[in-house]
């Protein structure tokens, strides 16, 4: 009895898998509790200190859970104080009080990085408050905060660079953070460009053999195609403005065959394999802004008109030179046939222009012969010519009626690209709002098996089954028929019992 008895001490003395201590180490607690705080009665609260004890362990550990590791997520308390500081900075500071300006003075080292250096720049500011006014008559936009500060971020943009002009372009909605995106002109000469390092290792030198193993690289169109326009980001109204790179025919290519939403950050990842496209995500953001630019950017027909008419037989190219009408007509739109492209689209090989390699303009003898040129779509082309590759319309339009009447053009090809016009055309404006995404061919669910009726049994079982019911209705038959006999059998009986004039033995005359 020793033995056992010294066993199962010692398994009490053991604590059990994933209790952090024994029965034995648990008594105790509770005996010392007991002694410290129930002088009187200790055995009626052997219980109570027990569950007490249980639950302050158990709420120590759910403490320890929740100081593992660093918390994740944004804090959202620091965000919302940078905006407020951020934003403070697009007002004039005459408008802040002297405690507020002390108060900004402090802070300044803290947003020392954010700030950009003030310019006399004196380019034409843009009307963003009503471009965003004119959107919103037909729900789509920013509200009216969001709009303020963006007309003061613009304002600072124009105001610290050497910009001729500048608009609002549109919102890409990220991961992580929100780009807010502006269009930009530079003043003549004031634009600046990146070294071309690597292109200049790309060509061929003179004397060099072997030119057929080496890659041939397009080069890039300055200031031209899709680096006509310059673009600036930032992901919150009021801080940095970030100026996007040129991009090359080679990333344009390459992005075409990505889908993927944007990080909001500078070095997000790239859905890509290795060497497919060269750049990160700000190079990828600039691919995505000048394929919608140059594939949705319109005009209402007749206001552009070509520059020199083509010759008898000649073609009007992608990237042929318009000008806007003298004396242009508004005419009332009807529908989708009053809108023209007026911006050349990116060919195939990643350029508006077509380039032509020296060697393509050769054959083997040296002879010259004519190239092949890739043409696009010839410019001032009506947008009901649009054609996808998944045969679904590329444009949809719709009649808004309120004070005035608004059409809105809305691209299936681009979702979020939104073109609101008045009713005869002078004004329009087009804004993005959206992932940043290409629309894509809903997949084709192949549709799920009907269900079939289970199988017929087999006739050998019928035969089974109908033998059974026609048994089961004979007997039936046979058990109505003797019921029948039986009870035809005592009413006869009682009958000639009447007429021979027997009497029942047990009859009580005095019931009379």
């Amino acid at each position: 009895m020793s033995e056992d008895r010294e066993a199962k001490l010692e398994y009490l003395n053991t604590k059990p898998e994933g209790s952090p201590v024994s029965v034995m180490e648990h008594t105790g607690e509770v005996i010392i509790r007991l002694a410290d705080n129930c002088a009187e009665r200790p055995l009626d609260y052997f219980e109570v200190a027990s569950y007490i004890i249980k639950e302050e362990r158990q709420s120590k550990e759910n403490q320890e859970l929740l100081k593992f590791g660093k918390p994740k997520g944004p804090n959202f308390v620091e965000n919302a104080k940078t905006n407020v500081r951020l934003q403070a900075q697009l007002f004039p500071k005459q408008q802040l009080g002297e405690e507020e300006e002390e108060a900004g003075e402090a802070e300044g080292g803290e947003d020392a990085e954010h700030q950009e250096e003030e310019t006399v720049n004196e380019g034409e500011i843009p009307n963003v408050i009503g471009n965003m006014q004119f959107m919103n008559e037909v729900g789509v936009g920013l509200n009216e905060t969001e709009t303020i500060l963006l007309q003061q971020a613009i304002q600072k943009l124009i105001r610290s660079k050497p910009l001729a002009t500048a608009r609002f372009w549109g919102k890409v909605m990220g991961i992580q953070n929100d780009y807010y995106i502006a269009e930009a002109e530079f003043n003549d000469g004031e634009r600046p460009h990146a070294a071309q390092e690597e292109e200049e290792k790309n060509e061929p030198e003179e004397g060099t053999e072997n030119k057929e193993d080496k890659p041939r690289i397009v080069p890039k169109e300055e200031d031209s195609g899709p680096n006509q326009y310059s673009y600036f980001v930032c992901t919150q109204l009021g801080g940095p403005w970030k100026l996007l790179p040129d991009i090359t025919p080679a990333q344009i290519q390459g992005s075409r065959c990505i889908r993927q939403m944007f990080s909001g950050t500078e070095k997000g990842p790239i859905a890509a394999p290795e060497g497919r496209f060269q750049g990160g995500e700000y190079e990828l953001l600039r691919c995505f802004i000048s394929r919608v630019t140059h594939s949705c950017t319109l005009a209402p027909k007749g206001l552009y008109n070509l520059e020199e008419e083509p010759e008898e037989g000649g073609r009007v190219e992608n990237v042929t030179p318009i000008a806007m009408a003298e004396e242009p007509e508004y005419k009332p739109l009807e529908g989708l046939k009053s809108f023209v492209h007026c911006v050349p689209t990116i060919l195939d090989q990643g350029r508006c222009e077509f380039y032509i390699f020296e060697e393509d303009q050769q054959d083997e003898e040296g002879n010259e012969k004519e190239p092949v040129v890739e043409h696009g779509p010839p410019i001032l082309t009506p947008i009901t010519e649009d054609k996808s590759k998944d045969e679904y319309k590329c444009w949809s339009l719709r009649e808004v009626n309120g004070v005035s009447k608004r059409y809105w053009l809305r691209s299936n090809v681009w979702p979020g690209l939104h073109i609101v016009s008045n009713e005869n055309g002078s004004r329009m404006v087009m804004m993005y709002f959206g992932t940043g995404m290409k629309a894509q061919k809903p997949l084709e669910w192949p549709p799920l098996p009907v269900k079939k009726p289970p199988p017929p049994p087999p006739k050998e079982e019928e035969e089974k089954n109908e033998n059974e019911e026609e048994e089961k209705g004979e007997e039936g038959a046979e058990k109505t028929n003797t019921e029948e006999t039986t009870g035809e059998e005592s009413a006869t009986g009682t009958a000639t019992n009447e007429e021979s004039g027997t009497y029942d033995s047990n009859y009580d005359s005095s019931a009379q």
